[in-house]
């Protein structure tokens, strides 16, 4: 008796993203995505900007269970602007995109 696997991908849907996230000065600004699709491993979900160094000290990732997180430590307003949320599963592509505002004081 011969057995047939059937395996169902779905390229990934940004679920939910922070449109806003609205800090002080010096404050943490945080961003999050959350992508949905099959498969979904936490490595498939990335943030981008252009101009901006996401590998500075003052930025961190975390993802989890399809859910990224992107954190901006210690903001400044040189950090305002837009991030790209990209998931990408090898089956479709996904971006959305959330802004980083820094309040005056």
């Amino acid at each position: 008796m011969a057995r047939l696997l059937c395996f169902v991908a779905d390229p990934p849907e940004v679920e939910s993203i922070s449109n806003i996230s609205m800090v002080y000065p010096g404050e943490d600004g945080v961003i999050r995505c959350s992508v949905n699709a099959n498969p979904m491993e936490d490595y498939m979900i990335s943030w981008h900007r252009e101009g901006f160094n996401l590998a500075s000290d003052r930025v961190s990732t975390f993802t989890r269970n399809g859910t990224s997180y992107l954190t901006v430590h210690n903001a400044t307003k040189e950090d305002i602007g837009e991030f790209l949320c990209r998931a990408d599963n090898g089956v479709g592509q996904a971006t959305a995109t959330a802004a980083l505002l820094v309040k005056r004081k």
